[in-house]
């Protein structure tokens, strides 16, 4: 049980949530689902990339070149771009760890939400989309023993301000996880499309690695609330908290449990829980149900990487397996990996320790290093 809240509360920054449009209105986005679900470290917003590199605030433009400092100590994952803000999470920041950079002003504050439960900020971003932020409150296990007042979940929606700041007065419980008697209940998989938020909530029993699964569809502003049938056949295993929305389909790994090995494949589900297919074979007779890491799709590819073959790309459609590079870091390290994309560039960590960038293609490797420069918190955006 603890391995499992540990892992969770390791990966709960990993949810993405994003809105498809339903119409030709160009959407506002802080960031892709793909790059949200991998700790969102990298951004696209205008004509620049954001990055996160040792919690210093960066940005380059789309061809790479002049890269600048803009802030440092500003966070270390969950980064949005929208509406000249960029917004990102510290880690032990004390009550407050979300933290808004002024591309105009050049300044930096906390942000502050309306506590539910008690709790003074919620556990994750999961969107800032069209003028609203949508964020979690995720029930947890506290000093090895369950908090009373914390055992349900909320996705919640509230409105930002003229200067990006959540309204707090305004605040919509747009779904909320109910947890039975002797359960914690949390969400791993939050998105959005055509108006409506997906996710999916678990229901576990304390201490046992048993669990209830559901699947919710519910209009953003918290109305016809359904629940999805979701039959995944013969898989035994998901990783939900790296499914992707992506055209309609959610993409995810599944693995299947054969004579004790793991057949493990890409998966795709559309968003009334039906037509499952399996998009591509990855690994066979695996002794691992997770030997797949940095699982993420963008602009009609998947990418994903192996411990012994490396990074790969393949269309959705499940032709074009292409190998991008070699496997660069140790098997404990591809635990840990994440993959970010911005335009033609892959971002992602060597050993977790440099940030290197590489073009979709697998060409042009650049490592990026630290600019400590003196007027970091003094320019331009």
């Amino acid at each position: 049980m603890k391995k499992i809240i540990s892992i969770f509360m390791t990966v709960v920054m990993l949810i993405g949530i994003f809105v498809i449009p339903a119409s030709a209105a160009k959407e506002v986005r802080g960031n892709t689902t793909s790059n949200t679900v991998n700790r969102g470290e990298v951004a696209v917003y205008g004509d620049y990339v954001y990055y996160l590199y040792e919690n210093a605030l960066y940005r380059t433009t789309k061809d790479g070149k002049n890269t600048v400092c803009l802030k440092r100590d500003f966070a270390h994952y969950g980064l949005f771009a929208t509406d000249n803000y960029i917004y990102g999470y510290q880690e032990g920041y004390g009550i407050n760890p979300y933290k808004k950079y002024s591309i105009k002003d050049k300044t930096v504050e906390n942000i502050t939400f309306k506590a539910q439960k008690g709790w003074e900020y919620p556990d994750e971003i999961v969107a800032i989309n069209d003028g609203y932020i949508y964020y979690v409150f995720n029930s947890r296990l506290e000093n090895n023993s369950i908090n009373e007042n914390s055992r349900d979940s909320y996705i919640c929606r509230d409105r930002l301000d003229n200067k990006g700041r959540p309204s707090v007065k305004n605040v919509a419980v747009i779904d909320k996880a109910v947890a039975s008697d002797n359960r914690y209940a949390y969400y791993d998989f939050v998105t959005v499309s055509n108006g409506y938020v997906y996710s999916r909530s678990l229901d576990e029993i304390l201490y046992q690695d048993t669990y209830d699964i559901k699947f919710n569809k519910v209009k953003v502003d918290g109305k016809s609330k359904k629940n999805i049938s979701f039959d995944l056949g013969d898989i035994t295993y998901t990783d939900f908290r790296r499914a992707v929305l992506s055209d309609g389909w959610i993409y995810f790994v599944g693995s299947v449990k054969k004579n004790d090995k793991w057949n493990i494949s890409v998966y795709k589900v559309d968003l009334n829980g039906k037509n499952l297919k399996k998009v591509k074979a990855l690994i066979t007779s695996a002794s691992y149900n997770n030997s797949v890491y940095g699982f993420t799709v963008d602009s009609g590819w998947i990418y994903y990487y192996t411990n012994d073959k490396g990074l790969y790309k393949l269309k959705t459609d499940g032709t074009g397996n292409t190998r991008v590079h070699k496997p660069t870091d140790s098997y404990y390290e591809n635990q840990k990996k994440y993959i970010w994309i911005a335009g033609e560039w892959i971002y992602e960590y060597e050993n977790y320790s440099y940030l290197v960038k590489t073009k979709t293609n697998g060409k042009s490797k650049t490592t990026i290093n630290a600019i400590y420069e003196e007027n970091a918190d003094t320019h331009a955006g």
